[in-house]
């Protein structure tokens, strides 16, 4: 069975092959024959955005035939594919240092060498622990049945207090 489902099958594939090249504008002698993987990437860029995001850019690779996309690794692991030269990395953990690379492919799945390295951190967590000073001025006036209670403090955070009666 696995025989004749194959035989019938490599008939559609080359033809689904080449009216999907055909649609490209790509010769299927070219895409069938093509062994010349795509250039590296170059320029690439890791920029920390926050706590949980590195957006990482490059300039495009170049190809006999076309590249079709690019695959992004972190700490040496393929973590995904994109047709553009960008990536957000998100979901990433506070001030840690990750490395990243980038390979070209095209369609023939040929794969270029790695870019450059690049590593950088995600930003720290910011916490605000500073207490607010405590308030100064204080006016009272009785409005019935509280009492309101106004002032500032001197990082101007304190805005107002009742004490119900």
């Amino acid at each position: 069975m696995t025989k004749k489902l194959t035989k019938k099958a490599l008939p559609i594939l080359g033809a689904l092959l080449i009216a999907i090249f055909s649609f490209w504008g790509i010769s299927s002698a070219l895409a069938v024959d093509d062994t010349t993987p795509p250039s590296a990437p170059t320029n690439l860029t890791a920029i920390a955005i926050s706590s949980d995001q590195i957006n990482l850019a490059w300039t495009a690779s170049t190809d006999d035939v076309a590249v079709t996309g690019y695959a992004i690794f972190r700490n040496g692991a393929e973590i995904a594919n994109v047709a553009t030269t960008t990536f957000n990395d998100v979901g990433l953990t506070a001030s840690t240092t990750y490395a990243y690379a980038i390979k070209a492919y095209d369609a023939a799945g040929n794969r270029s060498e790695f870019s450059s390295t690049v590593s950088t951190s995600t930003l720290a967590t910011t916490v605000d622990t500073t207490i607010p000073s405590a308030p100064t001025n204080l006016t009272a006036t009785a409005v019935s049945p509280c009492y309101r209670f106004e002032g500032k403090s001197t990082a101007g955070h304190f805005a107002g207090t009742e004490i119900l009666k």
